[in-house]
């Protein structure tokens, strides 16, 4: 049996208390930086997650500008931080200073847009308990994280071509289909309202039924008319006898008709090769619906919408041309400086179309006329407003236009939802509403696609 010296015998039995002391002195460093490392590993996980979550709520915010940034940001990071512990505090009130968190408090500061730079900055603070470091009075370790996003960085022009027939009178479920519309063209505007404001988003209108009414542009894209009547278009007043044989002498109005010729299907600028005319013998159709050029003027386009009346027929390929037109740099020269279309550049803008309509295309021209008063020998020379729709939708988006398609009320096993169908850019991009609320839903759908499409690279590295 083994037996202790009497050195080993005195240590062990000693009770005065330096030995216990020596091991505190020694062991409570170690505690410490034992402690130290777990708590500041747990810290750094929690970072993580909470910059991940700031920067996925922050992102949220440029999917959709009609929402307020700071309920944008509260919502998504309030349901995401839950997931790992963490209680999101209420916005200080105004002019108080803001509460510090403890616990699992947390506070989101800085939410505000930044209209001038289309970004937002916000930050996220915790002050995490510690669990050894408390030993030396460290109780909390703050955490903060913040993150920069930038709204917009992409610049959007976008064109609606929105019918205005007669059958956009009609009612379903109560309700008119041009007040649908309405409704549903607001829905956009509100989706791109905060990058409307910004500069990064500029909206152009195309109504259309018959025809296109260009208002006081009607000289500058079809030639301005020479004075008194005679047999060729291109005076006031055109002569022709129509297919009852019947004499007529109709004057020219400011909508305008396809042209035909080599540049028929493409983006050619009216100073080249100018649009064709319209001689009516009243006010043509639409009457006071006009084209409006891309503009960030929200509340314009908001009142030019309100305006709009539903008649005549339905002319799709003229709209789906002056879709095109309003996004073309080759047009730009027409337009104010701030209503000019930029040149292509993908990585920086895009250019896209919404095409709506209810009906199937049928009204086509030849020297301006209307070729329901022309007989089948002399009926439009580029052939049917479908035929037509179908060629300049396959050139817009050859040149890089983005195209959605909407129908309307359309079955979407007709001939007509099928033409549409092939007119937008993918299979992801044509939608057959039925309703007003479903046609509210594919606008949405659409606006917010672009919108994130808009987004491109959005959290700016600090």
């Amino acid at each position: 049996m083994a037996h202790r010296s009497p050195h080993i015998k005195r240590y062990l039995q000693n009770t005065s208390g330096n030995i216990n002391t020596i091991f505190v002195i020694l062991a409570a460093p170690i505690l410490v930086a034992a402690g130290g490392a777990m708590d500041y590993a747990t810290a750094v996980s929690m970072k993580t997650k909470m910059q991940n979550a700031l920067d996925a709520a922050t992102t949220a915010v440029c999917s959709d500008s009609s929402q307020d940034p700071d309920a944008v940001i509260r919502s998504r990071l309030s349901e995401s931080i839950s997931e790992f512990g963490l209680q999101l505090l209420p916005p200080p009130a105004q002019g108080e200073p803001a509460p510090t968190p403890t616990g699992n408090q947390s506070i989101v500061l800085n939410t505000t847009f930044d209209q001038t730079t289309g970004t937002v900055k916000p930050s996220l603070t915790t002050n995490m308990p510690t669990t050894l470091l408390n030993m030396v009075d460290l109780n909390e370790i703050e955490i903060k994280v913040e993150t920069q996003v930038s709204c917009g960085a992409k610049r959007l022009e976008l064109s609606l071509m929105l019918d205005v027939t007669g059958s956009m009178g009609w009612r379903i479920n109560g309700k008119t289909k041009l007040s649908s519309m309405k409704t549903a063209a607001n829905d956009v505007f509100d989706i791109f309202q905060r990058n409307m404001q910004d500069g990064s988003t500029r909206i152009a209108l195309v109504p259309f039924s018959e025809a296109v009414n260009v208002g006081s542009y009607a000289d500058a894209v079809r030639g301005t008319p020479s004075s008194g009547s005679c047999w060729t278009p291109g005076c006031s007043k055109y002569k022709f006898y129509d297919k009852w044989g019947y004499y007529r002498k109709w004057s020219i109005r400011n909508c305008v008709s396809e042209r035909t010729g080599a540049d028929a299907y493409t983006d050619a600028p009216p100073s080249s090769s100018p649009v064709g005319p319209v001689y009516k013998s009243s006010s043509c159709r639409p009457r006071t619906a006009e084209i409006v050029p891309l503009t960030n003027d929200e509340a314009k386009l908001r009142a030019e919408i309100a305006s709009y009346s539903a008649s005549g027929g339905t002319a799709g390929h003229l709209g789906t041309a002056w879709a095109w037109y309003m996004l073309s740099e080759k047009w730009a020269y027409l337009w104010p400086t701030a209503n000019q279309p930029e040149n292509p550049n993908p990585d920086e803008l895009i250019k896209a179309t919404i095409l709506m309509t209810d009906g199937e295309y049928n009204e086509e021209y030849k020297n301006g006329v209307d070729d329901d008063y022309l007989s089948w020998s002399n009926q439009a020379p580029n052939g049917s407003s479908k035929s037509q729709a179908a060629k300049l939708c396959t050139a817009m988006k050859n040149s890089g236009v983005v195209v959605y398609a909407v129908g309307f009320g359309l079955n979407p096993n007709s001939s007509t939802a099928q033409r549409l169908k092939a007119c937008a850019s993918d299979d992801s991009k044509w939608f057959f509403p039925y309703n007003g609320e479903q046609l509210r839903a594919a606008f949405q759908s659409i606006g917010r696609s672009l919108a994130a499409g808009q987004t491109g690279q959005a959290i700016v590295k600090q």
